[in-house]
């Protein structure tokens, strides 16, 4: 069974213990707000929805996910024993917590220490951790951690300039996100490149609500966007990314907010909807773009601007030895406009994207070869899959 939780939504499937095959997945969403969704995807690709008076918190969310599985109609689950192993996926492992580990109080704990370098995230799913406690006492939980997979970065690239006595003592420093994504990422480009994963160099955009760059080197990740939480980095669907740090003491004293005020802005009100100040749906910027509304439209400049100066830097940092250019996450899979925006420029240097393919590119569900048989590395377009990861 794997638990994928988001800050207001909550993924989930389960699969047979036995051979690994999908029985059935959904989702929760919306939760907090005052209509819920709760959506059910079958093996044959149908969809069951049905909407819920607003789901308070992920507890709630849980224990009506458990009762819509057992629900005799669906025939799903006969009762809940039948649930051996529980993943989890969890952002933030901070230093303690390096890679998967099954549940117990002490990592419980560690957890929550560490809740506050992942704001929007890991009290969500420490929540939901807990409620599976409740009601599936016996049944063994593994934390899968998004941090995990950049542990092979080195100093050079995960250490702030900042006194080293604030990493020795208080482990100050770069950690990552999106983990499971990338190494899902890297291990399916290894098979469509049909190149073994130590010799394979990447450049990989995970970009969704939230959104991160990975170079990967020899098949391990090398450096990434996101700092010691999931704020650093590119301008997000609420994030504002890279700053400088100054603003944040500044607008404290202007607005007469505390740094905690502030940071709380820069995660929740910043980035495309800060920006535009109308959404940070994709879909709704792309809409009043048309309507020739300025923010929005600067609001993605900003966006892709950042994303280009990312690959740029990460193409050097690569030693200008680089594979693929490999899209994935929502925004990433689906969305031809923000790609063809990030790499305009780059085939000057040879990196061709196909418009045409590149616009055809618009599933969540099918992976795309999307650069001209000419350029000289490959643009692919693949969705994640985390859970593949998880039940590894």
């Amino acid at each position: 069974f794997i638990i994928n939780t988001g800050s207001s939504s909550l993924k989930f499937a389960i699969y047979q213990y036995e051979n690994s095959k999908k029985i059935i997945s959904g989702i929760v969403e919306k939760i907090k707000s005052q209509k819920s969704i709760i959506k059910i995807v079958n093996t044959d690709g149908s969809t069951t929805e049905r909407f819920e008076k607003g789901i308070e918190n992920h507890q709630k969310a849980i224990e009506k996910m458990f009762k819509i599985l057992t629900n005799s109609d669906l025939k799903i689950l006969k009762t809940l024993s039948e649930i051996k192993i529980i993943g989890h996926r969890v952002v933030h492992g901070g230093s303690s917590l390096k890679n998967s580990v099954i549940l117990n109080n002490s990592i419980l704990n560690k957890l929550k220490q560490i809740s506050e370098l992942a704001p929007l995230h890991n009290p969500s799913a420490i929540t939901a951790i807990e409620a599976v406690l409740k009601i599936l006492p016996h049944a063994k939980q593994v934390l899968c951690f998004d941090t995990s997979w950049h542990q092979t970065i080195k100093e050079h690239a995960f250490l702030y300039a900042i006194p080293y006595s604030w990493y020795k003592n208080h482990n100050i420093r770069k950690y990552g996100f999106h983990g499971l994504s990338y190494s899902y990422i890297t291990k399916r480009s290894s098979e469509i490149l049909n190149k073994k994963i130590d010799n394979l160099n990447l450049i990989i955009l995970h970009l969704g609500n939230g959104a991160s760059i990975n170079a990967v080197k020899n098949g391990k990740s090398y450096d990434t966007s996101m700092g010691i939480t999931p704020l650093e980095g590119l301008a997000m669907g609420t994030r504002s990314g890279d700053i400088d740090p100054s603003i944040i003491n500044l607008m404290s004293t202007i607005l007469n907010k505390t740094t905690k005020q502030i940071e709380e802005i820069l995660n929740k009100e910043s980035g495309i909807l800060g920006i535009s100040e109308k959404s940070n749906d994709m879909r709704d910027i792309w809409n009043k773009i048309e309507e020739g509304e300025y923010q929005s439209k600067i609001a993605v400049e900003i966006m892709t601007y950042r994303i280009k100066k990312y690959i740029g830097s990460y193409i050097a940092a690569l030693d200008f030895n680089v594979d693929a250019i490999v899209f994935t996450g929502g925004i990433g899979v689906t969305d031809y406009g923000i790609r063809a925006l990030a790499l305009k420029g780059f085939e000057k240097i040879g990196i061709e994207l196909d418009l045409e393919k590149n616009e055809m590119a618009q599933s969540k569900y099918l992976e795309s070869e999307i650069s001209t048989i000419n350029s000289k590395l490959k643009i692919l377009a693949i969705p994640t899959n985390e859970e593949s990861t998880i039940l590894e």
